[in-house]
């Protein structure tokens, strides 16, 4: 009977083992940290237009802000910052919004230029900081991240406008004076 005793208590404890060790091997596996998220913005230029030429001095500089998945955390969106030519020009205010953000580039020069938007949010997320038996270890900081909109590039070109208006005109005048010059030499014919 000792021997039968022993059989069933040596059996239940292997499955004992078998069962906690199955739950907590499940248990490193789960994910065990909803990560907070430090949105990545994405940044659309829609204004101006990449490789477009324009015939005038200002342009439009349209942008959206797409930000990712960030869950119910607080984060900061700002600043927002519009560069011409690789120099600041201006910023807006950090507020985000679904709407496109909006200014006039005023005085571009003739030639080519580049503008880019850069996007900073700052807020929690989760870092990994180290892999334990082949999974992450999380450390919770405060950062930011900076998302960029990479330079698009496009040409002021105001010349080639000016010179199609002065050959426009100059056709003109002289389509009236040829046009004038032929009825004075028809009806002075006529007259005789």
């Amino acid at each position: 009977m000792k021997r039968k005793a022993l059989a069933l208590i040596l059996i239940l404890v292997l499955l004992i083992s078998v069962v906690a060790g199955t739950w907590f091997v499940n248990l490193a596996k789960a994910d065990p940290i909803p990560a907070p998220v430090n949105p990545v913005p994405v940044i659309s230029v829609l204004s101006p237009e990449y490789n477009k030429t324009y015939a005038v001095n200002s342009v439009s500089l349209t942008f959206i802000v797409n930000l990712s998945s960030w869950g119910s955390y607080p984060f900061t969106l700002s600043p927002i910052e519009y560069y011409i030519d690789g120099k600041k020009q201006g910023q807006f205010a950090g507020n985000y919004s679904s709407d496109p953000f909006s200014v006039t580039l005023t005085g571009l020069s003739d030639g080519v230029h580049s503008v880019e938007v850069n996007v900073t949010t700052t807020g929690l997320h989760y870092n990994i900081i180290r892999y334990f038996q082949g999974y992450p270890v999380f450390n919770l900081v405060n950062d930011s991240i900076i998302s960029s909109s990479g330079p698009i590039y496009f040409t002021i070109d105001t010349f080639s406008l000016q010179l199609a208006r002065t050959l426009i005109i100059a056709a003109s005048v002289a389509s009236i004076a040829i046009i004038g010059v032929g009825l004075l030499v028809y009806f002075k014919k006529r007259k005789r």
